[in-house]
């Protein structure tokens, strides 16, 4: 172990700084392989360059393997499997079970438990919530989840919220939640395009399983959740069975709900979404404290977005007011049609066109900029009348009361 060890390379390649230093390299793994402490190199004579370079080509190669051998993993990818091992407990499988009939001996008939659909999820908290989406345990007549060391064990639904696709479980046993870990929670606002993310969860049924990306694209929306704004993109491998699982930055923090993919195979094909955690948060405690999900609401219903883009205009127009809420009281139009001599003709109603001072320009941005008040608020409306080229004209401002949305 203590011999010095005489390596030889070509002389033109000695001359050469960076080629030496690789050779250099390489040369060191092969010594540390065979047993040595250290190296030393000598330069080939010149007539011996052609004859000898192609065995230390061949022997650099493998010197190098070894080398990277006994040097271990890169700085990043011991990053990723620390990463995996400080989350991976706190991921858990999930499977939707519904009962069925079952006929049995002389024409009887039993009850049992068939599974209908799985999915992923992660803890949430130290009181054993765990959260998903929703249509990972909907229509399920009993849910169990598969927890990291392999028990298994039945959970209760706290609560659904089928507009944002989330949906919150609770370990019953108190001795089961002492071995729950939840997973930090990080902040979906300071989420950036091209950031490391990474996703963990059971894709078609299969144990544990942890891709990588990047995002891709922030501030998304899908037309069938209106009221999931901000969605993040990302091109993390998500596949039928991960819908649930956690997304997770680089420091290991929980900064969305993998949700979606965008498919024509129903394989994953470069494009996933994931509900951002802010929203996550706030729908998951509401689910908590109330079972339901308290949104506020100015009591009017909104016209579809291509009602005013064939105006070549934007905003929300309100197609209906709800008598005795806040845009009532307000003195908000709603939309109606009214008889003339030449027939029926359609009045359009008010177009919100700002709230607090904010632009709207469709009616997700309504959503948006209500769900940061509680109900009780009291908003900053600006209305405005469309003519049918599309100008606005008689813009006002209206002070409206928030009230719980959907309450009769």
């Amino acid at each position: 172990p203590n011999t010095d060890v005489h390596i030889a390379i070509p002389g033109f390649l000695a001359e050469l700084k960076p080629m030496r230093r690789t050779y250099d390299r390489m040369s060191r793994g092969f010594a540390l392989a065979m047993g040595y402490s250290r190296t030393k190199i000598e330069s080939l004579p010149k007539a011996f360059r052609r004859s000898v370079f192609p065995l230390f080509a061949v022997g650099g190669v493998v010197g190098g393997a070894f080398y990277c051998a006994a040097e271990g993993l890169l700085p990043e990818e011991k990053h990723t499997i620390q990463l995996f091992k400080d989350s991976c407990e706190s991921v858990v499988a999930i499977s939707n079970l519904t009962k069925v009939r079952v006929s049995i001996f002389r024409g009887g008939y039993s009850n049992h438990s068939a599974p209908q659909g799985t999915g992923s999820g992660f803890v949430w908290d130290n009181y054993g919530h765990i959260v998903t989406n929703h249509h990972v345990v909907q229509n399920a007549s009993e849910v169990r989840v598969k927890l990291n060391n392999g028990e298994q064990v039945h959970v209760e639904i706290v609560g659904v919220d089928q507009p944002c696709d989330i949906a919150v479980l609770r370990v019953p046993d108190e001795k089961t939640r002492k071995f729950l870990r939840p997973l930090k929670k990080g902040d979906s606002e300071e989420v950036l395009v091209g950031q490391k993310v990474y996703a963990i969860g059971y894709p078609f049924g299969l144990d544990q399983t942890l891709t990588s990306g990047i995002v891709s694209g922030t501030g998304r929306s899908l037309p069938a959740k209106p009221r999931v704004f901000d969605i993040i993109q990302m091109d993390a491998a998500i596949n039928p069975g991960s819908s649930g699982g956690p997304l997770l930055d680089s420091s290991g923090r929980l900064i969305g709900v993998n949700q979606a993919i965008i498919t024509n195979s129903r394989a994953f094909s470069g494009v996933g979404y994931a509900i951002p955690v802010n929203i996550v948060k706030r729908v998951v405690d509401h689910l908590i404290k109330y079972g339901r999900v308290v949104r506020p609401g100015m009591g009017v219903t909104l016209a579809p977005d291509y009602v005013l883009s064939q105006l070549g205009t934007e905003g929300a127009l309100v197609i209906d007011v709800i008598p005795g809420r806040g845009a009532y009281k307000a003195g908000v139009n709603p939309t109606f049609t009214e008889e003339t001599r030449t027939g029926p003709r359609t009045r359009l109603g008010d177009v919100i066109v700002a709230i607090n001072g904010r632009p709207i320009r469709k009616q997700t941005d309504v959503f948006q900029e209500l769900a940061k008040h509680d109900c009780g608020d009291t908003v900053v409306a600006r209305l405005a009348k469309i003519q049918r080229d599309g100008q606005r004209v008689d813009e006002r401002n209206v002070k409206i009361r928030l009230e719980e949305f959907g309450r009769k």
